[in-house]
């Protein structure tokens, strides 16, 4: 997905964020997410700075949110995966 410029800021923004407080970022861009009109984008959209969250921040984020923000923010995650030895490894 192409991005403009404006958009470029606000990532940047919130890997800035991510790094300094990492549940004041997911609380902004979960809100973003959570809308019904810009949402659609993580749907269609990798923000791979959201995989820099720790796993409890963003446990923490869908707790709080439901189910609709777990589905919402599915895409975002890791995939669940075997390792070498046949070991199921998913981000908990």
């Amino acid at each position: 997905m192409p991005q403009s410029s404006g958009e470029n800021f606000k990532l940047g923004h919130y890997l800035k964020l991510a790094s300094s407080d990492a549940a004041t970022a997911m609380e902004a861009v979960g809100k973003v997410m959570m809308d019904e009109k810009k949402g659609w984008h993580f749907f269609v959209g990798r923000y791979d700075f959201i995989k820099q969250l720790s796993t409890q921040t963003v446990i923490d984020w869908i707790d709080n949110h439901c189910v609709e923000a777990a589905r919402r923010i599915a895409r975002q995650l890791p995939s669940p995966h075997l390792s070498a030895d046949e070991t199921p490894i998913a981000r908990r």
